[in-house]
């Protein structure tokens, strides 16, 4: 199934180091894939692969992390809008480690329209609770909300090009560009919830096995985490699927007994 995969790396150049490796990553494991990488205007020229879009430069006070996450709401409504396949939407240090079972979450993503898995660590209560990264009219807004709102994590989306998806992306960008305008600090998890609220359109919800930040799950389908050195530049940056069943591995050895890990994974 045809799919094109998108890449947000503005803000610091570190991002755009991590995007461009992922992107040869990929590609070195799955020649033909379509990769669009989005990049601010003014970024240093460098070689890729990639189909390359520069973005306009925005005005605002906020950090550029807090930019970025806007982005991936704005560049995610754009390709909707003119892509006729689904899409991918890929944090900069991303791994799709099962291309078979990723291609499963392509044939949801046509049938329900916009899937992304759940951060199990996060509650809006917990959220709300720490107040990280949340400016202070964002967080009266979300209060309104069930404190036990789950949490979805947006460094892996995907989204066929349907009016049900093409609805929750724009409520979701024109959440995140309310408060980008309104110079509050915001998280694109948050006004996503928002946008569900607000549209009544939920995302079918992916295993964790689509968004594996612990490794302690499996089958992994895509690693969404820096903890296996594959973020940044560092050393062994084409061989994280190799750390990451390392890192699994000794956890299976040492206290998979214990915590019942044994029965979570292969033999």
């Amino acid at each position: 199934m045809r799919c094109s995969f998108a890449i947000v790396a503005t803000g610091e150049s570190r991002y755009l180091k991590e995007a461009l490796a992922s992107i040869d990553w990929h590609l070195a494991r799955k020649p033909g894939l379509e990769f669009v990488l989005f990049v601010d205007q003014a970024a240093e020229e460098f070689t890729t692969r990639a189909r390359v879009e520069r973005l306009e430069p925005l005005t605002t006070s906020l950090p550029a992390m807090v930019v970025g996450w806007y982005r991936k709401t704005q560049v995610l409504r754009q390709i909707l809008e003119s892509n006729p396949h689904p899409v991918c939407l890929l944090d900069t240090y991303s791994r799709i480690l099962r291309f078979d079972l990723f291609a499963e979450g392509l044939t949801l993503a046509e049938k329900f329209h916009f899937c992304l898995a759940a951060d199990p660590r996060r509650t809006l209560a917990r959220e709300l609770e720490l107040g990280r990264g949340i400016g202070p009219q964002v967080a009266r807004d979300l209060s309104t909300l069930p404190t036990t709102f789950p949490l979805w994590n947006t460094g892996v989306v995907l989204a066929s090009p349907h009016p049900v998806s093409r609805t929750l992306v724009q409520a979701w960008e024109e959440s995140s560009r309310h408060y980008l305008d309104q110079g509050e600090f915001f998280r694109e998890q948050l006004t996503l919830i928002q946008a569900v609220d607000r549209t009544g359109i939920t995302p079918l919800t992916l295993p964790d096995s689509f968004n594996v930040r612990r490794p302690w799950v499996d089958p992994a389908v895509v690693l969404h985490t820096r903890r296996f050195g594959h973020a940044y530049g560092v050393a062994e940056v084409d061989r994280p699927e190799q750390r990451f069943e390392q890192a699994r591995h000794r956890i299976k050895m040492s206290l998979g007994h214990y915590l019942g890990l044994d029965r979570w994974f292969y033999p």
